[in-house]
């Protein structure tokens, strides 16, 4: 990139690709019981990391932390100039993850700060859909959103994930 004065946006993938893992080392991989994984109604494992497995985002922090220090050392002429933290993150196959941290999620509060942006910005579908469900202030995330409430609440805890990853890596090197 460099010889030819090309400029790079790298991307990062490490707890999702195409919402799976198969990009994980095999450490991840091989130790489900550490590296919690999605969990479907049924009880079984889905090849996806779960968003609510904190162990999993520590792992995914430290590396991408090590790669963002090893970026700052060694592209001292901004060759990269962005990174795309995750890529296509999701579950496949299921509408949220059941194991028992999600599901101590799914029947927590919804965070004040999505209410509050709802509120603001005043329009889409899960918008409409908290309208739909009553439109309250606070309330767990059934209560809020009704029936696509799972799906509602894996697309705020993966976002949130990885505005943690983002954070996290401007911390040491301010990348877009």
């Amino acid at each position: 990139a460099r010889r030819h004065g090309l400029k790079l946006i790298l991307l990062w993938f490490a707890t999702w690709k195409n919402a799976t893992m198969d990009y994980a080392p095999d450490w991840v991989k091989t130790n489900p019981q550490r590296f919690k994984r999605v969990t479907s109604p049924s009880g079984m494992d889905l090849w996806t990391l779960s968003s609510h497995c904190e162990v999993n985002f520590g792992a995914d922090k430290k590396a991408f932390i090590t790669f963002c220090k090893y970026l700052k050392v060694k592209d001292t002429d901004h060759t990269v100039i962005a990174i795309q933290i995750e890529n296509e993150p999701g579950i496949l196959g299921c509408d949220r993850d059941y194991g028992p941290e999600a599901q101590t999620i799914f029947e927590s509060p919804v965070p004040a700060g999505l209410v509050t942006s709802l509120k603001k910005y005043g329009k889409g579908p899960v918008y409409d859909s908290w309208r739909k469900a009553g439109g309250k202030e606070s309330g767990t995330w059934p209560e809020l959103f009704g029936w696509p409430a799972g799906e509602f609440m894996t697309a705020w805890n993966i976002a949130t994930y990885i505005d943690r990853l983002a954070e996290a890596g401007k911390a040491i090197l301010d990348l877009p």
